[in-house]
């Protein structure tokens, strides 16, 4: 009997970017998971009450909010490793910011993650 030990074990991992900006926050998440052997199967949970089984999903999350995020990877062979983490998602409410706010020249204000206002060049 052959047993292939893989060189590179198992190990679940996960990246995430927020993508979307409209009336909810778009967030992508990435597997890094790594392996010798091939991963062919991915379960994406959100605390315990959304999962998705995409390599690389994305979830909408319609107001701020801290979640548990889990990735489940299961090898053809059988292993199996998971990761959990805490991700914030940061939104802020329009009806929250000024009308007016003062910058100095070639100042900045974030707003949230995907919107960003640079006061203008000044005039020759």
């Amino acid at each position: 009997m052959v047993f292939n030990v893989p060189t590179n074990p198992l190990t679940a991992g996960f990246e995430w970017e927020l993508v979307i900006c409209s009336d909810s926050a778009g967030v992508e998440f990435t597997d890094t998971s790594s392996y010798s052997g091939n991963i062919s199967n991915w379960e994406w949970k959100i605390d315990n009450d959304f999962t998705d089984v995409n390599q690389n999903p994305i979830f909408n999350f319609p107001v701020a909010d801290t979640v548990e995020v889990q990735l489940v990877v299961t090898s053809d062979d059988g292993c199996i490793d998971s990761i959990t983490s805490t991700v914030i998602i940061d939104i802020i409410e329009i009806e929250t910011i000024q009308d007016t706010i003062q910058l100095c020249d070639l100042g900045s204000v974030y707003l949230n993650p995907c919107l960003l206002y640079t006061s203008p060049s000044p005039r020759d």
